[in-house]
């Protein structure tokens, strides 16, 4: 999901007992430092 519009859609759909872990999974993949590094060499190439 390229936006933060469409993940906070995405995650209304989530029931609400798991909103907080899918949450922070969500937050911690995105900012996982070798989502970084991908995304650098990406943008060399």
């Amino acid at each position: 999901m390229r936006t933060r519009e469409e993940r906070n859609a995405a995650l209304l759909e989530v029931p609400e007992h798991l909103r907080e872990l899918i949450k922070r999974h969500c937050l911690n993949a995105w900012n996982h430092p070798s989502r970084l590094k991908r995304k650098e060499a990406e943008a060399n190439e």
